[in-house]
């Protein structure tokens, strides 16, 4: 992570200590100064409005809550200052989707919102790195498990590791981080004893058939 984005996640979580870390996205947006509303889409308008969608669920509300609210951090600017965004424009130019790539922050900024540093220890001080520390974070936090995973993968910056969640032998999300995955989202998931055998920790989703979350870390021996 270069200096940028770690300034930038580091002002997320700066906000959220000022907004003494409601947990609530409604309550949230109040004391960062914003409105939130229920609308048709999720979006953020520059008057620092955040609509979520109706039709989305609880955990998919707070989630994109989240991410809306991220984009209105990462725009916010004291007079003559540049805001975050600006800045990240400007140095990280070169990247070929620069709207995709303010999407994926916003993922980032979002999930320190949602799953705090102490929230994530805590639950990786009783799981370790797991299929089950995931679901725990999902169940904890209230947000969708791809959240969760993502979350979990992209903590420690010095931890090699990757993790899945797939649904009835297909991968359907992936992320990964210092290592590469040796399959990706929308292949089938190798059979379990396979996974077992590579030291992948395998948790079955309760009361769903055929969902399986895998997350493996890779010490420094292993990957070389």
């Amino acid at each position: 992570m270069d200096d940028v984005l770690h300034d930038l996640f580091m002002y997320h979580v700066a906000r959220h200590a000022e907004a003494e870390f409601a947990p609530e996205m409604p309550e949230l947006a109040r004391r960062l100064g914003m409105h939130y509303r229920v609308g048709p889409d999720s979006l953020a308008t520059p008057e620092r409005v955040v609509y979520v969608r109706a039709d989305a669920s609880a955990p998919q509300r707070r989630s994109e809550a989240a991410h809306e609210i991220s984009h209105l951090l990462t725009a916010e600017a004291q007079p003559g200052e540049p805001s975050y965004e600006d800045v990240i424009r400007w140095y990280h130019a070169s990247v070929p989707d620069m709207q995709a790539h303010l999407e994926v922050l916003a993922d980032h900024g979002a999930d320190r919102l949602l799953m705090p540093e102490v929230l994530v220890g805590a639950v990786l001080g009783h799981c370790g790195y797991s299929g089950r520390a995931v679901w725990e974070l999902a169940r904890f936090a209230d947000v969708p498990t791809e959240d969760a995973l993502r979350r979990l993968v992209y903590f420690d910056e010095s931890v090699r590791i990757g993790g899945f969640i797939s649904h009835g032998g297909f991968i359907q999300s992936a992320f990964s981080k210092r290592w590469r995955l040796p399959f990706w989202v929308g292949d089938r998931v190798p059979e379990p004893h396979l996974l077992l055998d590579e030291g992948v920790s395998l948790f079955a989703v309760p009361h769903t058939t055929r969902q399986l979350i895998g997350v493996t870390t890779v010490g420094e021996f292993d990957a070389a």
